[in-house]
């Protein structure tokens, strides 16, 4: 994320204030008169919204594909998986086959479109509103980045996949409002071959009377300005404007609890700085983390908050960096939370060591006014884990479940796996009230989080993010997080929020949850303390083996290569055999000719003997190398029926020349027994050792 000058930071602050006074204005007018594209747009960077029941009321629901084999929980099915390409139905507009994904009644508005692909992207989308025969808007193509709406990041975010290729994986932030009707379609070209399509598509339903200005052109036109600052202050949130603040900086014993007591209310929390460990080694400080929880009580309610900081910040084991709209955290683990927290007349932060060893920890509360009124919410935040969970049979993994009238607003997903096998196959669930079938149903966890064809390296947006991957086969920890905006989930008298454990090979998972919402008084929830699991030691991966005195080829740095050649790092925990580092430098060669070069690190000017370490397959091609130049009479045939690992290869000895070994791995051909691609190849370590 950009700094800000200090002139955008005046400016956005500034912005910000004004955002707060109209929250507070809002509630005393019932909210603007008129819902559209501009007020909804000024709603997304106006924190204090989320904290009162919404005004004018609406409820959020989401269409998606999933299987439509899923019924009930007691039925067979609730855990099918094809979630591709699932329609409402089929209908014909002027010769062309148009699949309904989304359909409902006014007014309303799309908060979140995400939408991804397999396949050809040649199945233009169309938007059409108020009944109208002709759509307001259309995209060309599944990719939704490739329209006239000429909106950027962060309103529209595109997803590429982990392993390359056009996939139109991206999510729109951007409303759509709309006053009586609205349906989305997608059409296939290519009928013979349509591609696989996964999306969701969130919106809001307002009460009967609500008045809407429905998206257009021109709406979209006037509303230019806004979209730039809020663009910008999604990608830079400033600092709300505070009247007052608390802090507390201490040592911190093992067992011990110190509590920091905020102004007499009516108030609101609006910035909430954490840190905790300060000083210690990043292994301990990761551990205090998890051990230090954070609990919170306002205005005599029962505790509304408990979970371990790390959790509460968003980006949950070793607090890895984090930026998003609601939640910061440097890569120190200080953690700031903007989350606003009102309270009526009084309340308390705890901080709780439940390690087993004294921890620095500092809190600042900044707080300013705020008006009490019957619509007015309280903050929770709620932390579960569980380890060694059974992969199969598969199950329902619950966040929360809440009693009351309240408002879903963001969560925390932290896995610890044992194995390099996607586990986050299963599909969020959210009821509402008591609804006999969900009305959230998802496509995968990693299209949740706004990552398509997971896993994906780490990313950062104002609405979701995935703080860490240990391992690009998801084995050691991974987090996600997501906080909902717009796309917030509203209940009037009850929610239920679930997601499947499914993953793909029957290993079992450690999974620790994190929900945030808002609650009127008196709603409670089903997560109680977890004392004993926040002291469980964090997990921690083994270290894999590897090639006594080597460099690891996925960490060399490459000099050149043919253009538009795919070289990656592979994971391969996933085939027997044992590779260094657990991994391997994967070259998708396509013909003969294809080559990579990287630098091999050699100080010094005597000769050295190089040996490499390859891996063989069954869809591996024959290599040829040079070092420095030089060519080396081995050729390496990379063909075997299964998968080999580090099978030495003897280069020769070289000089090197700046400090480095120049190392060319080329394709000279493929064995008449490969089969698939035939022209790929991989490789592991290389040792560097005296003659």
């Amino acid at each position: 994320m950009n700094s800000f000058t200090l002139a955008r930071l005046a400016c956005a602050v500034a912005l910000t204030q004004v955002s707060f006074c109209c929250a507070q204005d809002k509630t005393m007018n019932n909210m603007p008169t008129v819902i559209t594209l501009s007020t909804l747009l000024e709603e997304m960077v106006t924190p204090d919204v989320v904290a009162r029941w919404p005004l004018p009321a609406f409820t959020v629901k989401q269409a998606s594909s999933y299987d439509r084999a899923r019924v009930a929980p007691d039925k067979p099915g609730w855990f099918a998986n094809n979630d591709g390409s699932n329609y409402i139905r089929v209908e014909q507009h002027d010769g062309r086959e148009e699949k309904v994904m989304m359909e409902a009644d006014g007014p309303g508005a799309i908060v979140r479109f995400h939408m991804t692909s397999s396949g050809a992207l040649n199945a233009p989308i169309r938007i059409y509103l108020d009944g109208a025969t002709t759509p307001t808007l259309e995209w060309a193509n599944a990719d939704l980045t490739k329209s006239s709406l000429s909106v950027g990041e962060p309103l529209l975010v595109p997803e590429p996949p982990p392993g390359g290729g056009e996939h139109g994986a991206a999510v729109l932030y951007l409303p759509i409002p709309y006053k009586r009707h609205c349906k989305v379609t997608i059409e296939e070209k290519d009928r013979e071959h349509p591609g696989g399509r996964y999306y969701h598509i969130n919106y809001r339903t307002y009460s009967p009377g609500t008045k809407i200005e429905t998206f257009s052109a021109a709406s979209l036109d006037n509303a230019r300005p806004t979209i730039s600052r809020v663009c910008q202050l999604l990608e830079n949130p400033p600092s709300p404007p505070t009247t007052k603040a608390v802090t507390l900086n201490q040592m911190l014993g093992a067992g011990a609890e110190v509590a920091l007591d905020l102004p007499v209310g009516p108030s609101a929390v609006r910035q909430l700085e954490l840190s905790v460990g300060a000083g210690l080694s990043p292994e301990v400080r990761e551990q205090a983390l998890h051990s230090v929880v954070i609990r919170a009580t306002f205005d005599g309610e029962v505790e509304s908050i408990w979970c371990p900081v790390g959790d509460f910040m968003g980006s949950a084991v070793g607090a890895r960096p984090l930026n998003s709209w609601y939640r910061t955290v440097d890569e120190h683990g200080n953690g700031v939370c903007r989350w606003t927290m009102p309270y009526q007349k009084r309340g308390r932060f705890t901080l709780q060591n439940l390690g087993n060893h004294s921890v620095q920890v500092k809190m600042t509360a900044r707080s300013g006014a705020w008006i009490w009124d019957e619509y007015s919410l309280y903050f929770h935040c709620n932390w579960r884990q569980q380890v060694q969970i059974p992969a199969r049979p598969l199950r329902d993994w619950n966040f929360v479940t809440v009693e009351g009238r309240g408002v879903l607003v963001g969560d925390v997903l932290s896995v610890y796996n044992l194995i390099p096998q996607w586990y986050g196959e299963g599909n969020e669930k959210i009821w509402v009230d008591g609804e006999s079938f969900p009305s959230h149903v998802g496509t995968g966890s990693e299209d949740y989080y706004n990552a398509s064809w997971a896993p994906n390296p780490v990313y950062q947006t104002p609405f979701a993010s995935q703080p860490r991957l240990d391992e690009q086969g998801t084995q050691g920890q991974n987090v996600y997080t997501r906080s909902r905006n717009l796309d917030t989930v509203p209940f009037d008298k009850s929610l239920q929020f679930d997601i499947e454990i499914s993953t793909w090979k029957d290993s079992p998972v450690d999974y620790a949850t994190t929900a945030y919402w808002y609650g009127a008084p008196g709603s409670i929830c089903n997560i109680a303390p977890q004392p004993d699991e926040a002291r469980r030691p964090v997990a921690v991966l083994a270290a894999p083996l590897v090639v006594q005195n080597s460099l690891e080829m996925e960490s060399l740095p490459i000099v050149s290569q043919t253009a538009g050649l795919g070289v990656e790092t592979q994971s391969m925990g996933n085939f027997a055999g044992t590779w260094s580092g657990n991994a391997h430098l994967l070259v998708r060669g396509k013909r003969v000719g294809d080559y990579v070069e990287l630098a091999i690190p050699a100080m010094g000017a005597s000769p050295r003997r190089v040996t490499l370490y390859a891996t063989r397959a069954y869809d591996y091609g024959i290599l040829k190398f040079t070092v420095n130049d030089q060519r080396v009479d081995n050729i390496f045939d990379g063909y075997a029926p299964n998968p080999t690992p580090l099978v030495p290869i003897s280069l020769g000895v070289f000089t090197p020349k700046d400090g480095r070994l120049l190392l060319r791995a080329e394709l000279e051909g493929t064995n008449p027994q490969s089969g698939g691609d035939r022209y790929l190849a991989a490789l592991d370590a290389v040792v560097v050792s005296p003659q």
